[in-house]
């Protein structure tokens, strides 16, 4: 088909074109790819369990009743998390005069653009990639489904990978010199803020990681040298400088709850999401599509020569060509072992690792052949297709009493995309190709966003449920809430919550109280055994995994 060559030639031209345009300002041509996936989008739904909403609520007490040391849920210190995230989002909201949802996604959307600008720093640096290499790594992350969906889902792991991805830039810098104070204290200093964002892994991490390679290229007694030590005090002195804040502004308990509940517990024996050690392995693939394609397309036949094996080994000596590529493996593979190794296990704890996997793949497509190119972009085209195909029947497999709105426009705009990405991108051209598979995703990402991602509310967030209570509260009644997870109800309901597990403690409530709102997961309100007759469910709603009900007491009710 003559025609159809000459308009992908004429699509493979402009690609090409647009990609050295975008090289020159590299930095710019992302975050403004980035802004386009995101900033459209920031009022386009309500928060969703769990996380999303607790935040927003240790965030309300901070600018409300002044927590900035010592985080707060639903009136309960919250030692889950440190409070640096939560500045970051107290500034974005000084800068904007922004509130409620669109606060948190726009946190969210700036925190992936610092990880995406990060994962360029990393390619330059430690890899010396070329800009368009370098451009390509940022790309990478902004076609990856898992990594767009986190700049839409307000959490702090994209700022705190960020500040992970930093700190190994500037250690790895460190370790390149006999002493270089500066590196080593600034980069120790970011792992030390990379903790006040979440916590332990973001010292963890670099320093696997700078083990791993320093033990590799044999210069492990760099550690040795005295900018270590002053790096290693001033990273162990900001995180000692806000747990004696936190002392001083808050119970002891406060402390053992961190030290012992949130890591030790999480690390060996965690009390939820435990998962098998074999986890990651079965996770990462999925979460790094499309790019798990890369793999079907890479000619593993070198891996039987024994050149290759001489090159790993070669790679031990310090200063060699693949110096950079070493400390990125090293970065991946000590980062995926300490995962692993982790009682508690949960796919987004993966994304420190995001940065250099970016790196990696696009290294791998820029010295990809164009023939193993063309067989990744038919991968790439099927996965598409399927996509496409199965989005119409999203409604006949989800639980949810919920029709889902706009997945038949989303799966026929899936199957263009499809046949564009096979029958006109450069498939030869792998930053063309890459360019191509980046505006389509941000294409598709528009009506999922605007349309499809706001009908998950009613399935996905508290907010109904949590409205009704607070409707209820404003009547006198009083509202209590049993086995829910800490915080669910209290952002949309705009007031504390009574919670808790004791059943007798919530019998003797609903018995003492003339007025009574009780929330509670639905399996447990068909267990309760002694149900007191005078309460009656109200509203019904299913919230990520199961229903919850809304039960009230009236004045004057029996029983």
């Amino acid at each position: 088909m003559p025609d159809l060559d000459k308009a992908r030639q004429v699509v493979g031209q402009a690609a090409e074109k647009l990609y050295a345009v975008a090289a020159r300002a590299p930095l710019f041509a992302l975050g403004l790819c980035l802004g386009l996936q995101t900033l459209l989008h920031l009022q386009s739904r309500a928060l969703w369990f769990s996380d999303e909403i607790r935040y927003a609520d240790a965030f309300t007490h901070l600018v409300r009743d002044h927590k900035w040391i010592a985080l707060y849920l639903n009136g309960q210190f919250y030692p889950d998390k440190p409070p640096v995230y939560f500045w970051f989002l107290a500034l974005i909201r000084w800068g904007t005069n922004l509130d409620g949802p669109p606060l948190f996604f726009l946190g969210a959307a700036f925190s992936g653009l610092a990880f995406v600008w990060c994962t360029y720093l990393l390619a330059r640096t430690v890899l010396a990639a070329s800009r368009e290499t370098s451009l390509a790594a940022g790309l990478v992350l902004l076609g990856a489904f898992y990594f767009v969906g986190l700049c839409h889902y307000s959490r702090m792991d994209l700022l705190f990978g960020a500040m992970i991805l930093l700190s190994c830039i500037c250690l790895y810098r460190a370790w390149q010199l006999p002493a270089a104070l500066g590196w080593t204290v600034v980069g120790f200093g970011l792992a030390g803020l990379a903790v006040l964002i979440k916590g332990p892994l973001g010292l963890v991490f670099p320093l696997l990681a700078s083990l791993a390679y320093l033990f590799w290229t044999r210069k492990l007694g760099r550690l040795r040298r005295r900018d270590v030590a002053i790096g290693a005090g001033v990273c162990l002195g900001l995180l000692a400088a806000w747990l004696a804040a936190a002392l001083l502004v808050e119970d002891p308990a406060y402390l053992k709850n961190i030290f012992h509940d949130q890591i030790y517990r999480r690390a060996v024996n965690t009390w939820h999401h435990e998962q098998p050690f074999y986890h990651y392995f079965l996770t990462l693939p999925a979460a790094w599509m499309p790019w798990t394609l890369v793999l079907a397309a890479l000619d593993w036949t070198w891996v039987l020569q024994p050149t290759f094996w001489d090159k790993i080994w070669s790679s031990r000596d310090a200063g060699t060509q693949g110096d950079g590529r070493v400390f990125l493996w090293c970065l991946c593979g000590s980062g995926f072992v300490l995962l692993s190794a982790l009682s508690i296990k949960i796919v987004v704890y993966l994304v420190p690792l995001l940065g250099p996997l970016a790196v990696l793949t696009a290294d791998a497509l820029a010295r990809l052949e164009a023939k193993r190119c063309e067989r990744f972009g038919l991968c790439v085209a099927v996965l598409w297709a399927l996509i496409g195909l199965a989005l119409p029947f999203a409604n006949l497999l989800h639980p949810w009493p919920i029709s889902i709105r706009g997945v038949i426009p989303a799966g026929l705009l899936a199957l263009a995309l499809a046949w564009f990405l096979w029958k006109l991108a450069p498939r030869q051209s792998p930053f063309g190709f890459l360019l191509c598979m980046v505006l389509a995703a941000t294409l598709w990402f528009q009506p999922v966003a605007l349309v499809t991602a706001p009908s998950l509310d009613a399935a996905m967030s508290p907010k109904a449920q949590a409205e009704d209570l607070a409707a209820y509260a404003n009547q006198g009644y009083y509202p209590v809430a049993y086995k829910v997870y800490p915080g669910t109800y209290t952002y949309y309901a705009g007031r504390t919550i009574h919670e808790t597990a004791d059943l007798a403690e919530l019998e003797k409530i609903v018995s003492t109280r003339a007025k009574v709102a009780v929330v509670m997961r639905k399996k447990h309100w068909n267990q309760w055994e002694s149900r007191p007759q005078s309460l009656s469910v109200v509203h019904e709603q299913w919230i990520a995994d199961q229903p919850y009900v809304l039960a009230v007491k009236a004045e004057g009710a029996s029983g």
